[in-house]
């Protein structure tokens, strides 16, 4: 299933930049006909080149112009498919806090992602899974053209429970996953207003954030750092009993990402998991579905240009490029990130300094500095 799909994305690269082609060259039948080549097709023994399809070489065919046509025709292939239910093409697993629900909103726009309804289906973190519930899992899903990409997100996932990679590798092999890393220290912030909203933690016993911050943050700081991995190992398997016996220090501990991450180093890689800076997200979520897309293998139909920032709520919409309807990130869901929550620069600084330690040895693990 897999290969074949692999195979028709190359075609459809093929079919897309012919259609553009055709549909641009106005009997003009001299001109050189070239389509920009903006997706990459690896591993496929003929691969498309230049020579393939030319450019069409004219200056007054804007990249917006061509985008649409591909769009257009995308469109047009879904409908002749196919549909059925299936195991999800692509989970977000996480991190909670970061931007989940504002990256799957935002990528649902492309016409070969359909997502889940409700998105978050928790179902890898269930005690015991069978066939039964693989099923009932599978039914919970849109159903879907044959060669499109089902969604859904989960970001509880990230943190729990400990065999959680290896669960969704051995059930979904093929799914491509994709996380969302943002600043820790203003993600307890959120986590903190999430958990009092939604009541997994009591306004009486923590009625702020500094309260709370009162009884974590000294007991738990003996998780920050680790000499070697039978320590981490042991850090992680404390971590993982804690959450069903004290679930009120995950506020603090979802933070730890270098100490969660290797667990899914040891069955992801590059080509499987994609790692996004959430900060970038909250800036410029249009460059951040470009390299989705790219990561998916899928027509980058979604452009930088697509997304504006709405000045009253500083969140950004989406402007869909053939019917001009806005869709915007509900404003609720950046309650403590958009600027309008002040939160104490002494908070924020002992939040900092407990993250310190940690957050340098995720830029060892990844060599990439996301933020901070």
């Amino acid at each position: 299933m897999m290969k074949n799909r692999m195979y028709f994305l190359c075609f459809l690269i093929f079919l897309i930049g012919l259609y553009v082609a055709l549909t641009t060259l106005n009997f003009r039948f001299f001109n050189t006909v070239q389509v920009p080549q903006r997706h990459l097709c690896k591993d496929i023994t003929t691969p498309i080149t230049d020579s393939a399809i030319q450019r069409y070489n004219d200056s007054t065919i804007t990249e917006r112009t061509l985008r649409d046509k591909e769009w257009r025709f995308v469109e047009k292939l879904m409908q002749k498919e196919r549909r059925s239910k299936r195991l999800p093409d692509i989970i977000g697993i996480g991190v909670k806090k970061c931007g989940t629900h504002a990256l799957i909103q935002l990528l649902a726009h492309h016409p070969m992602i359909r997502s889940r309804y409700p998105t978050e289906a928790f179902y890898f973190q269930r005690r015991n899974l069978s066939s039964a519930q693989e099923q009932e899992y599978i039914q919970s899903m849109p159903e879907t053209e044959d060669n499109a990409f089902i969604m859904e997100k989960t970001p509880a996932y990230f943190t729990f429970p400990h065999n959680i990679p290896r669960r969704i590798k051995s059930t979904s092999e093929y799914s491509k996953l994709l996380l969302i890393m943002c600043d820790p220290a203003k993600r307890v912030i959120s986590d903190y207003v999430q958990d009092i909203i939604v009541g997994s933690i009591k306004k009486e016993d923590y009625p702020t954030v500094e309260s709370y911050l009162e009884v974590y943050l000294n007991n738990y700081r003996k998780f920050t750092s680790w000499r070697d991995e039978k320590e981490m190992k042991s850090h992680q398997d404390e971590l993982f009993k804690l959450h069903y016996t004290d679930y009120p220090s995950t506020i603090l501990t979802n933070g730890l990402y270098a100490l969660h991450l290797p667990r899914w180093f040891e069955h992801y890689n590059s080509s499987n998991l994609h790692i996004i800076n959430g900060d970038e997200m909250l800036q410029n979520p249009g460059r951040v579905m470009e390299k989705v897309q790219d990561f998916l293998g899928i027509p980058k139909l979604l452009l930088e240009e697509d997304y504006i920032l709405n000045a009253e709520t500083q969140t950004y919409c989406f402007l869909h490029p053939l019917t001009k309807k806005k869709s915007c990130i509900g404003s609720y869901k950046m309650r403590t990130r958009n600027g309008k929550m002040k939160v104490d620069e002494k908070t924020l600084e002992s939040l900092r300094e407990f993250y310190r330690v940690p957050n340098e040895l995720l830029y060892k693990l990844l060599n990439v500095r996301l933020y901070g």
